[in-house]
């Protein structure tokens, strides 16, 4: 038995990987700024949430794309930054808010310079926080169409309202940059070049004996997984085997193995071999071998299938036959006058 290097994937972090996350969480959570400043310039009281959901797409992107590119892959390491990056957008949309807030205190007209001190210094980050809940919001919406066509309607939200309300927002951002970069971190990459791999199908083993290959998986027997032998009984128990390789640089290439079977009208599969990395000599004895039993699959096939019939001509020395004789002709009857 011997063992191969695979991919490199969901359990594997290293502290370069931490700092590269950190950095991407710090460049990407700064996106918040402008979007506290989209949703505060917004009269539409659907806007925010639609823009919410839009920064939370956005952040999912580019964070899972980011840390693939520069090398850090996992599907759950990935998610976490990306949901970190989420949070501190949140709190910097939160900063600009406040910020925002001492501008306009600063902007307007006190009798001393002594007593617009003394509010700023009565209003800290956590007081304006509180004084948001507070304060809360007001939102008015027209109806459109009805019988109350034209009619505006107001709705005040404060105290526990503002807390759902955050909460709402929180999950429109976080939700759709966990998922998202969770399914980017979990593509297979080039771990020289860390591009997107592209995988097709390498060829198919049939039938086999599932509890051999699976026994073998077990044990780590990767001869057997690599080189299944078939067997004389019927089944369509069936070993798959999927080429990974890179569209860049095209040197590294994984091969994965999964063992397939239909139980009633569903196709069921168990991956074996998870993304090996097969030395060159070792994928080509493959293909090979992979190529045979295509071929030989396919001769069986056509023996076992009859050919569809199709009229033969006939031979050439055939006697003709006289033609038919022409139908008769008969005359049209005389339309006969009225008084006929």
């Amino acid at each position: 038995m011997t063992s191969l290097p695979t991919y490199v994937s969901e359990n594997k972090f290293t502290s370069a990987g931490a700092l590269i996350g950190v950095a991407v969480c710090f460049a990407v959570g700064f996106a918040g700024w402008p979007y506290q400043m989209a949703i505060t310039a917004m009269t539409n009281p659907e806007g925010p949430g639609f823009i919410a959901l839009i920064l939370g797409i956005l952040i999912g992107i580019l964070v899972g794309k980011l840390m693939c590119r520069l090398g850090c892959r996992g599907g759950r390491n990935v998610m976490w930054f990306a949901v970190a990056a989420g949070a501190l957008a949140l709190v910097v949309g939160h900063v600009q808010a406040y910020v925002a807030f001492r501008q306009g205190i600063l902007q307007t007209d006190f009798e001393t310079d002594g007593e617009r001190e003394f509010v700023l210094e009565q209003y800290g980050f956590f007081d304006y926080i509180n004084w948001r809940v507070e304060s809360g919001w007001v939102t008015t919406s027209t109806e459109l169409k009805g019988p109350n066509k034209g009619k505006v309607t107001t709705t005040e939200y404060k105290g526990a309202n503002v807390y759902f309300l955050w909460l709402g927002e929180a999950f429109l951002i976080l939700a759709p940059a966990a998922f998202i970069a969770l399914y980017l971190g979990r593509q297979t990459r080039c771990q020289k070049c860390h591009k997107q791999m592209w995988s097709r199908q390498l060829g198919t083993v049939q039938p086999v004996d599932p509890r051999v290959l699976k026994a073998a998986e077990h044990a780590g027997d990767l001869q057997t997984l690599l080189y299944p032998q078939q067997v004389s009984a019927r089944g369509d128990s069936r070993m798959v085997y999927i080429l990974y390789s890179c569209p860049a640089c095209g040197q590294s290439a994984y091969v994965s193995g999964d063992l397939r079977w239909t139980e009633g009208n569903k196709l069921m599969s168990q991956t074996l071999l998870d993304r090996a990395i097969l030395p060159p000599e070792t994928l080509t004895q493959l293909t090979t071998r992979l190529a045979v039993f295509a071929e030989v699959d396919a001769t069986r096939r056509s023996v076992a299938q009859p050919a569809a019939w199709s009229p033969s001509p006939p031979p050439l020395n055939a006697p003709m036959l006289p033609p038919a004789p022409p139908a008769p002709i008969m005359p049209k009857p005389r339309d006969r006058a009225p008084w006929e």
